[in-house]
Parts: C-alpha cells; sequence; structure tokens
C-alpha cells in the first residue's frame, strides 16, 4: 500500500494521530495504569464514576445542542446526534449529587460554549477525543490482557467492545462529512479544541486519584 502523508489522511485521522502522545499519557498514567492492574482502590473508581456522571449528563446535552443547528433536510445526521445523546446517558445508570471537580467544571465549560458558539463540525472537534480515546483505551488494555477476575474488566470489556468501536467510527465519519465545509479559521479551532479536549482528558482522569 502506498504511504498517505498525514494531510491526506480523513481529517478525524489527522487530528487523532497529531495528538497520539497525549493519548497515550492518558493510557500510561497511573490512573488507567491502576486500573488495568486491577489495583485501582475502590474510591478513587467511584470519584471517577461520579465526575464521569456529572460529564456525560452534559456531553449528551451538548449533542442535542448540535443537532438543533442541523438543517431540516439532513433528517440523518440529526437522528444520530439524538443517537449520540441518548448513549451518552446511558453509559451510567443513575444522576450524581457530587459537586464537579474543577477539571471536570472546565472541560464541560469547554465542549459547552463550543456547541453553542461555533459551526457544528467545530464544535464536534471538541466532542470527538472523548470518544476516540475510549476506544483507544479500551483496545489497548484489550491487547495487553488482563485479568477476567479484575474488579474493572467490565470497564475494559466496554471500551474495548465493537459495538462501542462502530459508535465511535460512525461519529468520525460523520464528523469528516461536516468538516468538508469548514474554512480555514474553522480548521484551527477544531484542532485547538480538539487538542485542549485530549488534554482535558489527561487531567480528567488524574484528578480521580
Amino acid at each position: 500500500a502506498e504511504y498517505m502523508g498525514l494531510n491526506e489522511l480523513p481529517l478525524s485521522e489527522q487530528l487523532w494521530q497529531s495528538n497520539l502522545n497525549t493519548a497515550d499519557s492518558s493510557l500510561n498514567g497511573d490512573f488507567v495504569t491502576a486500573l488495568w492492574k486491577g489495583t485501582l482502590p475502590i474510591n478513587n473508581y467511584t470519584d471517577y464514576i461520579q465526575q464521569d456522571t456529572l460529564y456525560c449528563n452534559e456531553y449528551a446535552r451538548a449533542f442535542t445542542v448540535l443537532a438543533a443547528k442541523i438543517p431540516s433536510n439532513d433528517n440523518d445526521m440529526f437522528k444520530f446526534l439524538l443517537k449520540s445523546a441518548s448513549e451518552a446517558l446511558s453509559e451510567h445508570d443513575n444522576t450524581t449529587q457530587v459537586i464537579a471537580r474543577p477539571v471536570t467544571t472546565s472541560y464541560i465549560n469547554m465542549f459547552t460554549a463550543a456547541v453553542w458558539t461555533q459551526s457544528v463540525p467545530v464544535g464536534l472537534a471538541s466532542m470527538l477525543p472523548c470518544q476516540r480515546l475510549y476506544m483507544y483505551i479500551g483496545q489497548q488494555l484489550s491487547l495487553r490482557g488482563y485479568d477476567p477476575k479484575n474488579p474493572y474488566a467490565g470497564w475494559i470489556e466496554e471500551y474495548s467492545s465493537q459495538s462501542y468501536a462502530q459508535q465511535t467510527h460512525e461519529m468520525e465519519a460523520r464528523f469528516n462529512i461536516l468538516a468538508q465545509n469548514m474554512n480555514d479559521a474553522e480548521l484551527t479551532h477544531a484542532k485547538l479544541l480538539y487538542k485542549t479536549a485530549m488534554s482535558y482528558e489527561e487531567q480528567f482522569f488524574a484528578q480521580s486519584l
């Protein structure tokens, strides 16, 4: 196969490859490493899940903001964004009454501002890293192998699953379609938001240690 330069890849893949070092920092960080080994204290995991519940609630709402901006002649994209909102809400079973930690608040504020104030593809760029990173971490931990008695085996199984990969690939494919209409300023902003979100992901794991 002929080698493809970075600029010849779909935009979602360009963004991912450009931020792979930060993704690997999440993968190899203390939180994910302890989760993979099964040595993460349950209190730390509970804290993480509570913060992630707060995050997913707002992540779901962000999809609905983007959906409302989709032209009425593109019901396919509209339905996909609503489905994504529903899937984000079903990540965790219940609501939580805990207070958001500073990283959680900053991360939510970043993508919420993006979806309200920017075009649909730019807003979506701030939300892609979460989806792609979790697929990556799940798949990498699954490849490394883990003890099925690990109390967090279910977490690894969820994010390494074929269904989660399909969600991720569809989200990136739809982003790439939307991104074809971006101008240079939007592209620059999208790259910055993606990079910022990937950095927040690393901090998000670390805040629960």
